[in-house]
């Protein structure tokens, strides 16, 4: 079938084919990538999420603590927290998320 065209036609028709795999190929490419952009993105919201809920629940144990210790020895020294304080910004990033 190829013989009977010129020499010009088969090499038009051989660079327009490897041309429409490139196109293919990249598409393809274009779009396992977005994928893997949106799935990274969606890993990186969960492990932000997952990093201030450990940070608070920390928090929430040390107040625990405290009321424990609190409520066994009845003194002020008990109410007394040393550790990081909880700041309003904070606490509006928490109740954000």
């Amino acid at each position: 079938m190829f013989q009977n065209l010129k020499l010009r036609t088969q090499l038009n028709s051989g660079f327009a084919a490897v041309m429409v795999l490139l196109i293919i190929v990249a598409g393809t490419a274009y779009w396992g990538l977005t994928g893997a952009f949106d799935g990274f993105t969606e890993y990186r919201r969960l492990a932000r999420a997952s990093n201030r809920t450990a940070v608070f629940q920390d928090q929430m144990l040390n107040v625990r603590l405290s009321v424990k210790n609190f409520v066994i020895s009845h003194s002020d020294k008990a109410t007394q927290y040393n550790g990081p304080q909880i700041s309003d910004r904070q606490i509006r990033w928490y109740s954000a998320t």
